[in-house]
């Protein structure tokens, strides 16, 4: 269960900072 947590925190916090860096540079992808 806290493996399961962890993953979905990780997961988490990887598609904020993705946002943040799209926001600061958007990529040249769609």
């Amino acid at each position: 269960m806290l493996k399961c947590c962890f993953i979905f925190w990780v997961a988490d916090s990887a598609r904020i900072k993705n946002l943040f860096h799209d926001q600061e540079k958007p990529h040249d992808k769609q």
